[in-house]
C-alpha cells in the first residue's frame, strides 16, 4: 500500500482496515483539532441544546449539563483514541481480540446503525436548513419539488463523496468547514442575543439532568471510530496521557454552541 493515497488531497484512499506500517505513519496530534471542531460546530449542537430545554431544564442546568457532558464525552474519546497509534488499525478490527470475530460483527452492526442514523439525520437537517434559508431570503424556488430534490441529491452527494476520498482530503475539508461553521455560529449568536432568556424557568429534576447528561455525553464524542483518525500517526510523538487532554480541546465547540 502506497502512503501517497493517505497523504494527497483529492486522491481516493484505498486503505481499509489494513495495518498502517511505521514507515507510512505521518501527522501530529494537533492536526486533529480541526477535525473535532468541524465535527461538532454544526446544527446538531443547537438541536441538542434545544432538547435540554424541551426536557424541562432551565438555562443554568442546561449549561451545567452541556459542560460536564462534553468534558466526559471527549475525555472518553481521547482514551479510545490511544489504541490507534499503538495498533495502526481501526476500532472494530481491534475489538476482535476481546470479543472474537462473531462478537466483533455484532458490535460493528450496531455501529453501522449509528452511522446510518447520523448520516441520515445530518442530511435531513442540512436540507431543512437550506430550504429554510431560501424562505428567509424570500426565494419562492424553495417551494418547488425539483429544487427540493436537487438539494437532497446535492447534500447527499457531498456527504458521501468527501469521506470516500479519505484521510488527507477530510483533514483539509474539516479545516475549511471549521472556520465557516464558527463564523456562522457567531453570526447566529449575534442575531439571537437580544432574544435569549437567561433567567427564569422552572428547574428540572436530578433525573432529568441525568438524562440530559447522558444525551450530551453520547453526542459529544465519536468513540466508536476515534482510532480511525489516529492510527496513521507515529507512536512515539503521541504519548498516551496526552490523548484525553488533546481531545478535550475540541469540546469547546459544542459547549459554546
Amino acid at each position: 500500500m502506497s502512503a501517497a493515497h493517505d497523504t494527497q488531497f483529492g486522491v481516493v484512499e484505498r486503505r481499509g482496515i489494513e495495518l498502517v506500517s511505521e514507515s507510512e505513519r505521518h501527522g501530529r496530534p494537533r492536526d486533529l483539532f480541526f477535525v473535532w471542531v468541524a465535527s461538532n460546530a454544526n446544527v446538531f449542537s443547537i438541536v441538542n441544546g434545544a432538547l435540554l430545554i424541551s426536557l424541562g431544564l432551565n438555562f443554568l442546568q442546561s449549561v451545567i449539563v452541556i459542560v460536564l457532558g462534553n468534558i466526559a464525552g471527549f475525555f472518553l474519546l481521547g482514551l479510545t483514541s490511544i489504541q490507534g497509534p499503538r495498533t495502526g488499525t481501526a476500532t472494530f478490527t481491534i475489538n476482535r481480540a476481546a470479543f472474537g470475530r462473531n462478537g466483533g460483527r455484532l458490535l460493528a452492526f450496531f455501529n453501522w446503525l449509528t452511522l446510518v442514523g447520523w448520516d441520515s439525520s445530518g442530511v435531513a437537517l442540512m436540507v431543512i436548513a437550506l430550504l429554510t434559508l431560501t424562505h428567509v431570503v424570500g426565494w419562492s424556488i424553495g417551494d418547488t419539488t425539483w429544487f427540493k430534490v436537487a438539494v437532497i441529491v446535492f447534500v447527499a452527494a457531498v456527504q458521501l463523496s468527501i469521506p470516500a476520498l479519505g484521510h488527507a482530503t477530510i483533514m483539509v475539508v474539516q479545516k475549511i468547514l471549521s472556520w465557516a461553521f464558527v463564523f456562522c455560529f457567531l453570526l447566529v449568536t449575534v442575531m439571537l442575543a437580544g432574544k435569549a432568556q437567561l433567567t427564569g424557568g422552572q428547574a428540572g429534576t436530578f433525573a432529568t439532568m441525568t438524562i440530559g447528561f447522558a444525551l450530551i455525553m453520547s453526542a459529544g464524542g465519536y468513540r466508536s471510530w476515534a482510532q480511525r483518525w489516529q492510527r496513521s500517526y507515529p507512536v512515539h510523538p503521541i504519548p498516551s496521557p496526552a490523548s484525553p487532554p488533546l481531545s478535550l480541546r475540541g469540546s469547546w465547540c459544542p459547549i459554546c454552541y
